[in-house]
Order: structure tokens, then C-alpha cells, then sequence
């Protein structure tokens, strides 16, 4: 699996058609965005997390993989209503949960 760092192409498969342009918020570590992600401000809240208060809103989202949860897509749909998703999503390793509901 390729380092996650400037520079690096990723091998990717495409679950979503579409374009997006922006910046990027980068992490080398798992993201559970259930209880790591306030869908009412686009914030990364969790204590642990190594994006912990950088706002996702509009911004390109670069992970590994997630740390599962079923209400991933939930919490994203809820973003995605408010106005405060990242867009695009960019995994390393997708998730079955987030990859069925995209």
C-alpha cells in the first residue's frame, strides 16, 4: 500500500463520477467520521484524531481507510444537507459500509 505524502500517486477506483477542485486535508491515519466529525460545523472534533479541528467543508478529504462505522454514511448525508461535507472523499482502502452507500 502507498505512503500516504506529497507527491505519491495512489492506485484508485472511482465509486462516484464527478469533479471537484480545492484543498487538500491529508491524513495518514484511520478517520471514524462517527464521533470524529460535527456534520453541523464540517469540524474534525475527536480528541485523538490527528485532523482535530481543521474544518472538512469543501475541502478534499485524503485517507487510508476508515475506522468503521454503520452511520458513516448518515453523518455524511447530514454534511452533505448542511452544506459542510468534504468534497471529494479520497481513499487509500474503502470501506464495504461507505463504499455501498456512496
Amino acid at each position: 500500500m502507498a505512503e500516504l505524502k506529497p507527491g505519491v500517486d495512489l492506485p484508485f477506483r472511482i465509486f462516484a463520477e464527478g469533479r471537484a477542485r480545492g484543498e487538500a486535508v491529508v491524513s495518514a491515519e484511520p478517520i471514524s467520521l462517527a464521533g470524529e466529525f460535527d456534520a453541523a460545523t464540517g469540524i474534525v472534533v475527536g480528541r485523538r484524531s490527528a485532523l482535530r479541528g481543521e474544518c472538512l467543508t469543501g475541502r478534499i478529504l485524503v485517507y487510508r481507510s476508515g475506522r468503521g462505522s454503520s452511520s458513516t454514511s448518515s453523518i455524511l448525508a447530514e454534511a452533505l444537507r448542511r452544506g459542510t461535507a468534504p468534497a471529494p472523499i479520497v481513499n487509500v482502502s474503502v470501506e464495504h459500509i461507505t463504499r455501498y452507500h456512496a
